[in-house]
Order: structure tokens, then sequence, then C-alpha cells
């Protein structure tokens, strides 16, 4: 009897697919097309421009993974201790000790071949310029759930949502607080009204009514004492 769903997929297809799964069930269940509203979870980097978005997401990914915590992560591959290491210098130059990685089942690196794997990433990383931080950073790091760009860019992006009834709202989780709370509430909102996507002013003194949800009626029956 769920009257809202804090989905995990903010992704457009993903939100379009995933209401046309929940309208279905919902409808089949006898509670109507529109029943259930959808809110996936949702992370904002955003900016005036889209270079210095990309920068502040850049700025927020390289935070997420610190110096012993990129050692630790290539131990995992060389099967020995490499603190001697700069976390911001090359990848070590010498062979793992151990013929398959012991990296987490389900990384896509089990069972690996530890010195094949040394060599491509050392390659890689060469190519690219990498530190070791740098390197574990782009392997590790997760912002695949983020709208980013500018204020007027991400704010079409979600119109476009809105438009073809994807989602009926956004759970937001700004990466940066307050920062980011900010720049959502004094910028992102008034371009979402300016697309009369978002309300100017509350309709009720409940959150069910400022979601337009109906009052559910309870029975005599279902009061128990």
């Amino acid at each position: 009897q769920a009257d809202v769903i804090f989905s995990a997929h903010p992704k457009f297809d993903d939100a379009v697919e995933f209401r046309r799964d929940i309208v279905a069930r919902s409808v089949a269940a006898g509670r109507g097309a529109n029943a259930v509203q959808i809110m996936p979870a949702s992370e904002f980097i955003l900016a005036a421009t889209p270079e210095e978005a990309e920068e502040k997401k850049a700025w927020v990914r390289s935070l997420q993974i610190g110096p012993q915590q990129a050692i630790a992560y290539l131990e995992q591959f060389w099967g020995r201790e490499l603190s001697s290491y700069d976390p911001d210098g090359p990848l070590p130059d010498i062979d793992p000790v151990v013929e398959e990685t012991s990296e987490t089942r389900g990384s896509g690196f089990h069972g690996a071949k530890a010195r094949q794997l040394a060599d491509q990433w050392r390659a890689e990383a060469k190519d690219k310029g990498l530190s070791i931080r740098q390197f574990v950073t782009s392997k590790t790091a997760r912002i695949d759930s983020t709208f980013t760009g500018s204020y007027s860019a991400v704010a079409d992006h979600l119109a476009e949502y809105a438009r073809v009834g994807a989602v009926d709202g956004f759970n937001i989780s700004p990466w940066l607080i307050p920062t980011g709370l900010d720049d959502i509430v004094n910028h992102l909102v008034p371009e979402l009204q300016e697309r009369g996507v978002y309300p100017t002013e509350y309709r009720g003194t409940t959150l069910r009514e400022n979601l337009g949800l109906e009052t559910p009626v309870r029975s005599e029956e279902s009061v128990q004492v």
C-alpha cells in the first residue's frame, strides 16, 4: 500500500522503464495508474557553467580516495606491502608476488592474473599521466547517479523527466554540504520554477497534501485497542 517509492533509477531511460513497471503493477493490483509516486535518489553537482561543474565533479571524485586507501587498494593486487610508494607518484615498478588477485568477488578483477593486470595498469597510468591515487580514484570512485552541469542545463534535463512523467520528484542528496544544497535551493529551483515543473507555493500543511496524495480512510474494523 505504498504511496511513494524512493527508487534507485535516476537515469532517464531506467526511470521511464521503472515507471512503466510500477504503473502496470499498480493497475493489476486495482489501485490505478497514478496511485504510487516515484522519486529516485539523485545527487547533484551544479555550477554556473558546464566547465565549472565538471571541475567540481573531478574534485569530489578525488575526495573519495585518500592516500592510504589508494596504496591499500593496490596491495590487494600486488600481494605485497607497498607503503614505501608515494600515493602521488607512479604505480609500483615491482611485480606482484601473487599469481591471482585477491580483490573482492564481483569487482571485475577477482582471480585476474596479477602480473598481467599490473602491466596493463602501469601502461594505462603512464599513458594518462595518472599517479597511484589518481589511478585508483579512476577505478573505484563512483558518482554514477549524479546530475552534473550548469543550473540551466540540469533544469532542462529534469524538465524532460517531468514532461514524459518519468518521475514525480527527486530524493536529492547534494555531494557537498552546505554549499551543494545552496546551489539547489538558490539556483536550480528558480530555473525549474521558470519551466513550470516546480511549485512556487505549497498547497497544504502536510507532506501528504503537498504531494497531492489522498488521505487514507481508516475503517472502524482496522482500529484495534
